[in-house]
């Protein structure tokens, strides 16, 4: 009975996983934190693709706190992460971390304010030659400025470019990774991609 004890509270809950997220990936993301002993991602009801939630169990309660406490908000695979050591309900989807403030256009290009898990980041999407599409994003914090840009083929393409770059950076700056579905969500939202 008490090692059924250790391993539930070694156990992790994990919610926002992107769709294409490998149990390889994720067993990699937490071993940062100490020993992983298992990853299951979590199918949809039908069993075609995981829903974006895994239970993870770390081989101490150690690892599984420094775990909650490391990677609770990181980025993984453009998403912001949410885990915990108690189940995350599957029907309560995170509280929205982005929303579009404002929007307007500017003679070729559009820009859109949002505010992004408390960060303020204004982005500029510009039609670019053959078809292409460049967003560029920026914080409006003066003293310590972030600007990213990305392209693509289509919109959705450029946005992604520019949430994975954008990502790249916050993990060795002291700025918040953006919630690329979250981000994604918003911007179709008001049919920006």
């Amino acid at each position: 009975m008490p090692s059924t004890e250790v391993v539930m509270a070694n156990k992790l809950y994990v919610t926002n996983l992107p769709p294409d997220a490998t149990e390889d990936a994720v067993r990699l993301h937490f071993a940062a934190c100490g020993g992983v002993s298992d990853v299951q991602l979590v199918p949809e009801r039908d069993g075609s693709k995981p829903q974006g939630l895994a239970y993870v169990t770390m081989t101490s309660a150690t690892y599984a706190s420094t775990a909650v406490g490391r990677l609770d908000g990181s980025n993984f695979g453009g998403n912001v992460l949410r885990v915990s050591d108690r189940p995350i309900p599957a029907d309560k989807a995170p509280p929205p971390n982005v929303r579009v403030v404002q929007q307007f256009r500017e003679r070729a290009n559009m820009t859109y304010e949002l505010e992004c898990s408390g960060t303020a980041v204004t982005f500029r999407l510009f039609p670019i030659e053959g078809d292409r599409w460049r967003f560029e994003a920026r914080t409006t914090d003066a003293a310590n400025p972030v600007v990213v840009t990305g392209a693509g083929r289509t919109r959705s393409e450029a946005l992604d470019a520019v949430v994975r770059e954008w990502n790249v950076r916050a993990a060795s700056s002291g700025v918040r990774p953006l919630d690329g579905t979250g981000l994604t969500r918003a911007m179709a939202g008001i049919k920006a991609v």
